[in-house]
């Protein structure tokens, strides 16, 4: 089989798997002996009532031992993780526009941090990688009850701290197109903003983690999808399509050097109706250990608007992070390191409660775009600017009034009397259309009473250059005096 019929069969396996219906094939559509086994494993599902999907695909190929014939969970894996064809045959983003997409700027400071994944962690916390909250490739917290609340993880592999972290900058990669909300980053690039070396085993431990992450899914009874409505998600991917390169230690060059992984439709609605938090990407990247993370964002959920304190039962914050130990020491810790990165103004202990006090929360300056001007508003933009006007009213100004009228208002400032705000004058002015100052009246008819000033200037000069300067004789032998 050629490199091409290999690729196609897993862009359709995919899609199989994706949206659980196998009537897009037959047992013969699949030629490679690997695709077969996973189509038939497929039809057992079905035919036995269970959900189509990597969790229960997994589990049917190890209840059958065929899992190691099909290359074991990486094979499995690959075939959601393969090709652009894939992206282009869910979504409709051609390689075209992924071309344009890598061609922007994609390096954004702040990180985007969708709202249900804040409320559902996916770090481990746990170094030894078990305990109540680790079922498998899984982390399962539960409730009083001992009922599921959630239920995150790979089939690749168990999430580490550090499948956190890429998890975690590749959100800052995040751009919209076509109605799909996508990550689009290279090795080097995530590497680099992750401070880690460049060296081969770097890009092998990312290799892991793209894979991992490519293949995450949410069981959550209670998933919010938008602010007014919540439903259950079970077993639901974190990515409708992804593709990832396999390149090491190379800068990018084209498209193809890049990975690309599409968000899954509920996620992007929820992003879309802002049912997400904007966490600092400077702050995170001061946080050293997973605990600190984990509890910055949920602090930084928790703080909504201007809530200056937050309180909680120390119990209730742990089982939230979660912590497995809900000790207080290992708590204060963690608070230590994020108000250290000076996301909190403090916190204090009382009555097994602990209590989280915030800075107080500034506006949000406006940001400051001149890319919409014409070149007549951008002219009068620096004018403004020159007579001291701040840059955010000169575009609130441009933006309402016309420019013939703001530069009217500017040449006749230099006649207008203040002494101290002539700024603040000036905006006042432009306003209020304030008319024509007397003063500059006055001078504007003294010039239309005489000829072309021009011209009045010259003769000025030529009358000035003939009569004879005081105390100096004429030809005549006269003193430069005037007759009585």
């Amino acid at each position: 089989m050629t490199a091409y019929e290999l690729n196609t069969e897993k862009v359709l396996l995919g899609e199989i798997i994706s949206a659980g219906d196998l009537s897009k094939a037959n047992a013969d559509t699949f030629k490679d002996k690997k695709h077969k086994i996973i189509y038939r494993t497929m039809l057992e599902l079905e035919a036995n009532n269970r959900p189509i999907n990597f969790a229960n695909l997994q589990a049917r190929l190890k209840e059958t031992d065929r899992l190691e014939e099909i290359g074991g969970v990486s094979g499995l894996a690959s075939v959601t993780i393969s090709t652009i064809q894939l992206i282009e045959a869910k979504t409709g983003l051609t390689e075209d526009i992924l071309k344009q997409i890598t061609q922007t700027d994609l390096n954004k400071k702040d990180l985007r941090k969708e709202g249900n994944l804040i409320e559902y962690p996916i770090a481990v916390l746990n170094p030894k990688k078990q305990g109540r909250f680790i079922e498998g490739n899984y982390l399962v917290t539960k409730n009083k009850d001992r009922q599921i609340i959630s239920r995150v993880g790979s089939i690749a592999g168990v999430l580490t701290p550090f499948d956190y972290d890429v998890f975690a900058c590749m959100l800052t990669f995040g751009t919209e197109a076509g109605g799909n909300w996508l990550f689009v980053f290279s090795d080097y690039a995530l590497l680099k903003k992750l401070n880690k070396g460049l060296s081969g085993r770097s890009y092998s431990a990312l290799q892991k983690s793209k894979e991992k992450i490519a293949t995450l899914n949410f069981y959550i009874p209670h998933f919010v999808k938008t602010r007014k409505e919540a439903i259950g998600v079970f077993n639901y991917p974190f990515l409708q399509a992804s593709y990832i390169t396999n390149l090491k230690n190379r800068k990018p060059v084209s498209h193809l050097h890049y990975n690309y992984f599409v968000l899954s439709p509920y996620f992007t609605e929820g992003i879309k109706e802002r049912y997400f938090t904007w966490l600092d990407w400077d702050i995170w990247k001061k946080l050293k250990t997973p605990l600190a993370k984990r509890l910055y964002e949920y602090l930084k959920k928790k703080r909504g608007g201007n809530k200056k304190v937050y309180s909680e039962s120390i119990q209730g914050l742990c089982e939230r992070l979660p912590l497995a130990n809900p000790r207080q020491d290992t708590l204060k810790k963690a608070l230590d390191i994020v108000q250290r990165a000076g996301e909190i103004k403090g916190y204090n202990f009382k009555d097994n409660n602990v209590n989280v006090f915030f800075h107080s929360k500034r506006k949000a300056r406006p940001k400051i775009s001149t890319n919409t001007l014409n070149s007549a508003e951008a002219e009068t933009y620096k004018r403004l600017l020159g007579a001291g006007v701040n840059p955010i009213v000169s575009i609130d100004l441009l933006s309402k009034l016309p420019a013939g009228l703001i530069n009217r208002q500017i040449e006749w400032l230099p006649y207008r009397k203040c002494d101290k705000n002539k700024a603040g004058l000036l905006v006042k002015s432009i306003k209020e259309n304030w008319p024509l100052p007397v003063e500059a009246e006055k001078r504007q008819g003294r010039r239309e009473e005489g000829s072309s000033p021009i011209l009045n200037n010259l003769i000025n000069k030529v009358a000035s250059s003939m009569t004879p300067k005081p105390g100096k004789r004429t030809k005549k032998g006269q003193n430069d005096t005037t007759k009585s």
